[in-house]
């Protein structure tokens, strides 16, 4: 079992630490009353004569002349723990509570020296311990440890905190950290997912503006052949309309340029068709190139 709170440590430690406080050491010379600093004393004497009940009057007069007082609340909270020890364990629990709540506060308050505030957090990690929280037990004694490597309680009940960590917590803690491995790697592949579909819609978005660009070239090169079919050829502006004997142009003539225009017209709709057809096979070699959503 990991050793008690720090009045079974060390009472006589606890009580100079308190004293040494209330004499002025802990904040300057008038920063207790001397009616303080005599309740106190008295319920440290009756604390030392295990009058819990007495004790505990004595610091909450203390309490009740300065509320603020450290060493009073350390006192008091200590003496709580000591009155538990007679009680249900419903009651000792929630005088653990309580008590727990006043050390830890200490433990941060500016008022308290360095012993008084290791000595809260021993406390608080003991009643951790007997709370059978190991887990929060073993912060508390590390806390102490960072600032006192030489404190040897806490270090020896850190290693009895330690030894009563069941070993399946231990696995899983491992499997924790496994499943969390593991969600961070699912994580990267989705991402790694969304970047390639990104990627690939831009391919397509850029694909479907060549296919628009190509469309207009297409287009502008159907009107500027189209107009080109229209305008005369130069031999023809040279040539001079022949004269016909009978004044007007010979149906043979006349047919000849008729199935002229019809190959020409002919042949620039089998162009167009031909581009449409190279479109639509890029556009299906494209589309099969590509990843589905």
């Amino acid at each position: 079992m990991a050793r008690h709170y720090s009045h079974i440590i060390a009472i006589s430690a606890v009580t100079a630490l308190l004293l040494a406080g209330c004499s002025g050491k802990g904040g300057g010379t008038n920063d207790y009353t001397k009616r303080e600093r005599n309740l106190i004393k008295e319920g440290i004497k009756h604390y030392s004569d295990s009058d819990f009940r007495k004790a505990d009057v004595a610091f909450e007069k203390a309490l009740a002349e300065n509320p603020d007082n450290p060493y009073a609340q350390y006192n008091s909270a200590l003496t709580r723990l000591g009155l538990a020890s007679v009680m249900s364990d419903a009651a000792t629990d929630s005088i653990k509570i309580g008590a727990d709540s006043v050390f830890l506060n200490i433990a941060k308050s500016p008022q308290a020296d360095t012993i008084l505030r290791e000595n809260s957090l021993y406390n608080s990690g003991n009643i951790a311990f007997s709370r059978e929280d190991y887990r929060r037990s073993i912060e508390l004694y590390k806390q102490i440890l960072r600032a006192d490597t030489a404190n040897r309680e806490a270090l020896e009940n850190l290693r009895l905190a330690q030894l009563r960590i069941p070993p399946e917590d231990e696995n899983d803690q491992n499997q924790n950290q496994d499943h969390k491995q593991d969600q961070d790697q699912d994580q990267q592949q989705q991402n790694q997912q969304q970047n390639q579909q990104d990627q690939n819609k831009d391919q397509q978005d850029q694909n479907n503006d060549n296919k628009d660009q190509n469309q207009d070239q297409n287009q502008n090169q159907d009107k500027q052949d189209q107009n080109q079919n229209n305008k005369p050829k130069p031999e023809d502006q040279d040539k001079k309309p022949q004269d016909r004997q009978d004044g007007s142009m010979s149906a043979a003539n006349a047919q000849q340029i008729l199935d002229a225009m019809e190959k020409k017209e002919a042949a620039t709709r089998q162009r167009v068709e031909n581009m449409k057809a190279d479109e639509e096979r890029k556009a299906n070699a494209n589309a099969t190139t590509l990843k589905p959503w």
